[in-house]
């Protein structure tokens, strides 16, 4: 009998603890081989093309451009690739664009391990898989209208760079600079510098016009805000 060849995995996440977390439960698992690390888009593109893995466990917020941006170029280069989002955002616009780029799974960064390789064993087997945990995270009534993708299509929202997108849903959550920093490991004085390019890419002057714009957009839902 033929043995099992283990799986090959690309981690993509700009935060190094992170991989070494996903890194330390997939080795332990035995199925799974850690092929790279890439901590960018760019370097995950090019990782991708010269490793050829089975999976890469994607992260949809990276330093210079969002994961989601990378989907398509990933499969374009290694179409037989099978993709995982890794994401701190649960909004069905995220899950739906990951979807039709061409993700097999959708997996929020606060699962644990056993959601983990479950995903993973989804797949395997050909099947799709989205966290669990979204569906309680999803507001429970939003107009069709809302609901359309072309939200994440905003012109202005798509001109800020992946970590200020990041921050400005902290922020129309109502987190403060000092919780937004520790949250992402950056300085309080980085955080307001992205709050002040995030006001001025966006046209708004205040938080409270965030908070309505991100509504608008659907990033958030307004009747849950702090």
């Amino acid at each position: 009998m033929m043995e099992e060849k283990n799986l090959s995995i690309l981690l993509v996440d700009d935060h190094s603890m992170v991989r070494s977390g996903l890194r330390a439960i997939l080795e332990q698992n035995g199925r799974y081989t850690v092929a790279g690390e890439a901590g960018t888009g760019r370097e995950a593109v090019e990782l991708l093309a010269q490793l050829k893995p089975d999976i890469v466990i994607l992260d949809i917020n990276l330093p210079d451009q969002s994961g989601l941006n990378c989907i398509a170029r990933m499969k374009e280069i290694h179409p037989a690739c099978s993709i995982m989002m890794l994401s701190m955002y649960s909004q069905q616009n995220y899950i739906d664009k990951a979807l039709a780029e061409g993700a097999r799974a959708y997996l929020l960064k606060e699962s644990g391990q056993e959601k983990l390789l479950k995903a993973l064993a989804a797949i395997e087997e050909g099947d799709i898989y989205i966290d669990g945990k979204t569906a309680e995270k999803r507001p429970l009534s939003r107009s069709a209208e809302d609901q359309d993708l072309h939200r994440l299509q905003d012109t202005a929202y798509e001109s800020l760079t992946a970590r200020e997108q990041e921050v400005m849903v902290m922020l129309a959550e109502g987190l403060s600079v000092k919780e937004i920093a520790g949250r992402i490991y950056i300085s309080a004085r980085t955080v307001e510098n992205h709050r002040s390019a995030i006001f001025r890419k966006l046209g708004i002057q205040s938080i409270i016009e965030l908070v309505r714009y991100a509504s608008r957009i659907g990033l958030i839902d307004l009747d849950s805000w702090k």
